[in-house]
């Protein structure tokens, strides 16, 4: 389990977690990257900016 420490400097907490934490972390963030990286993303992203911008493609959910 991780716990926050308060710093005297800004910008975010310091998190200590465990190396088993630190690697699970790490590949979830992977997973996510590769997942973010499909092109089945961006036309996402290019769907809603269209309708966005009162343009729809396609209907959304």
């Amino acid at each position: 389990m991780h716990s926050l420490k308060k710093s005297t400097e800004a910008g975010p907490p310091a998190i200590n977690c465990s190396t088993a934490e630190r690697v699970l972390l790490r590949d979830l963030a992977q997973q996510v990257a590769e997942i973010a990286a499909l092109p089945a993303q961006q036309q996402t992203i290019d769907d809603w900016k269209a309708l966005n911008a009162l343009q729809p493609n396609r209907p959304m959910d």
